[in-house]
């Protein structure tokens, strides 16, 4: 079970890997802002259904 801490450390962690990433300029974020909130049901739709079925992980641990 997580706990506040971990709840706000893995929001933390989100919120930096979002800041970090690098788009092309016609990717700009009120763009993407602007996508998400007018396709907000069907993101969290999408979201709710990849973590019933989640991808395999792309993380390399070696």
């Amino acid at each position: 079970m997580m706990t506040h801490n971990d709840d706000q450390h893995a929001a933390t962690e989100a919120y930096e890997r979002k800041q970090g990433r690098v788009r092309p300029e016609f990717l700009n974020q009120d763009t993407l802002d602007r996508v998400a909130h007018d396709h907000a049901k069907d993101l969290i739709e999408l979201g709710a259904k990849s973590a019933i079925h989640p991808l395999p992980s792309t993380d390399s641990k070696d």
